[in-house]
């Protein structure tokens, strides 16, 4: 995990693991595992909550705590059953979760083009919300941009299909990290040594209290394809 939130490459995670604990695993097995746990970050973490912001007001009417909603503190209690809690208590109708499902995925789908395809973004509104808890332009969220494009320049093969697992670690990585060691701008806390070591103290927990089951990465894509009616986001297209 520790290898994996310092964005350290797949070879040289393998490499580091043999080395150090005399484990002798693949490249192609650490990058599996890598994705897994973006993956896991992105249905466990980011969609409960993208779900929790977008849908505050509301839960809030319906006797959810406002201080959970409005200070984001169900972090530990995140997990993608809680969804299904959260729009059971909501009562809502198809079409309104989907179009919720629909908002949720817009989000790495538009940093996924800013991202990939070098969009101006400027003036490009990802979303807005009344406390301003999720991100409202792409200018206003530069740690994000800075760690996918990290990822990309240092990681683990990036690959486009494999978006929201990229994704889903950004988002988890922006929630919880924090500046250190003299780092003054996104790019140097990402690589100071004490950030992937508290980010790890939250990632392990979070596995503790909701464990990963290794799958193959296609078949996250297929799953958020199919529960998000093919809202993915992961398309270039």
């Amino acid at each position: 995990m520790v290898a994996y939130l310092r964005n350290t490459d797949a070879q040289e995670t393998a490499a580091l693991l043999y080395r150090e604990c005399g484990a002798k695993i693949s490249r192609q097995s650490v990058n599996k595992y890598f994705l897994n746990l973006g993956y896991h970050l992105f249905l466990n973490f980011y969609v409960p909550d993208a779900f929790l912001v977008f849908e505050a007001d509301a839960l809030e009417r319906a006797g959810w705590p406002r201080a959970a909603l409005r200070e984001r503190g169900l972090h530990y209690a995140y997990h993608l059953e809680l969804v299904e809690e959260m729009s059971a208590a909501l009562n809502m109708r198809r079409e309104d979760l989907e179009a919720t499902h629909a908002r949720i995925m817009s989000v790495p789908a538009t940093l996924k083009r800013h991202i990939e395809e070098d969009i101006p973004s400027v003036q490009d509104v990802i979303e807005t919300t009344p406390d301003g808890a999720m991100l409202r332009r792409l200018r206003d969220n530069h740690f994000m941009v800075s760690a996918i494009r990290l990822m990309r320049k240092r990681a683990y093969g990036y690959g486009g299909e494999h978006f929201l697992a990229y994704f889903g670690k950004a988002y988890f990585m922006d929630v919880f990290a924090f500046a250190s060691e003299g780092a003054k701008t996104d790019s140097e806390m990402l690589l100071t040594r004490w950030t992937p070591f508290t980010l790890r103290i939250w990632l392990g927990l979070l596995l503790e209290l909701h464990p990963l089951t290794l799958r193959e990465p296609m078949e996250y894509v297929r799953t958020i394809e199919a529960r998000f009616n093919g809202e993915s986001g992961t398309r270039s297209s």
